[in-house]
């Protein structure tokens, strides 16, 4: 749900690589049903190597047996560590939620959640620099070209090579889709508006494109450096740290992180600009959907809800 709040009029997904896809232990509180996420946030492990892993790398035993242990460390300081950061930042948005909001402010709260990402890049290295020592060059091949499957399937789900106006079609209702999970149903004239904010919206696709792209190759020239070097764990470590660094925190693209920045404030205007049309039933919706996904989540941190 949080990083949901300003992907109101997002047209790409944030699926770049392994190290994006290791996010999975703490997002999958934020992507799934209310209903899944305790069961899906206590399976992270498993479902991500079965999911995501496995198809792209198709581990041996005993890479399999290493990565579950590391994920299993993973998940278990992050159960401790981010949980609790995640639910303060849900209670925030509850209690905004009935009132008028501003742009900055879901900012705020989008900014809160990044300052999650460094600590969990640090601590998802060591994972990711043992896999990386122990990969072989047909492993980091298959990682190549599974890259090349999902950017197939990514582009037909979004129908970047048909015209614009069924790329804006399909923007317009992934954006009703993540605003109908905070505010139940939208009116029509909200639905125009979430239409109208995708049109509006400055998205370069060539730009957006181009990074995705940039982080796969990065991820998997990075891998393959590692594989082949047999360096020692902790320079390996340094190597994810850096890789997850560019990936998580801070494109090496200038350009383009000024794209991103100006598109993190549009998106964060366009949430504020839909809340404020909002009906005082669609309000009261978001708070109660809002306290029930704090409420799983301090259950999973094992902290009590205030």
């Amino acid at each position: 749900m949080l990083p949901r709040v300003a992907q109101i009029i997002n047209q790409l997904p944030n699926r770049f690589g392994l190290s994006l896809k290791l996010l999975a232990l703490g997002l999958l509180a934020s992507l799934s049903a209310c209903s899944l996420v305790v069961t899906g946030y206590n399976q992270a492990p498993s479902l991500l190597i079965f999911t995501w892993v496995n198809p792209h790398l198709d581990l041996n035993s005993e890479q399999d047996k290493q990565l579950r242990a590391d994920l299993q460390a993973l998940h278990q300081w992050h159960r401790q560590q981010q949980l609790p950061v995640y639910a303060d930042v849900l209670q925030k948005m509850a209690m905004l939620a009935p009132h008028e909001i501003t742009g900055p402010q879901i900012c705020a709260l989008v900014d809160a959640f990044k300052d999650t990402l460094a600590p969990l890049s640090q601590q998802m290295s060591p994972g990711i620099a043992r896999l990386a020592l122990r990969l072989t060059p047909a492993q980091i091949q298959r990682l190549a070209q599974q890259y090349e499957k999902d950017n197939k399937d990514n582009r037909k789900e979004w129908k970047l090579d048909a015209s614009a106006d069924a790329q804006l079609q399909v923007q317009t209702d992934k954006g009703i889709e993540n605003a109908e999970r905070l505010y139940d149903r939208l009116d029509k004239k909200q639905k125009a508006l979430v239409k109208q904010m995708a049109q509006e919206s400055h998205f370069d696709l060539p730009k957006s494109w181009g990074e995705r792209l940039r982080r796969q190759q990065d991820t998997v020239s990075t891998l393959d450096r590692i594989a082949k070097s047999q360096q020692g764990l902790a320079a390996a470590q340094q190597e994810s740290i850096a890789l997850l660094n560019r990936s998580l925190l801070q494109s090496p693209d200038e350009v383009y992180r000024e794209y991103a920045e100006m598109r993190k404030n549009i998106n964060c205007e366009a949430a504020a600009q839909l809340h404020n049309t909002t009906s005082t039933a669609q309000r009261e919706f978001a708070v109660k959907t809002l306290k029930a996904y704090e409420a799983d989540v301090r259950a999973l941190a094992k902290v009590k809800p205030y």
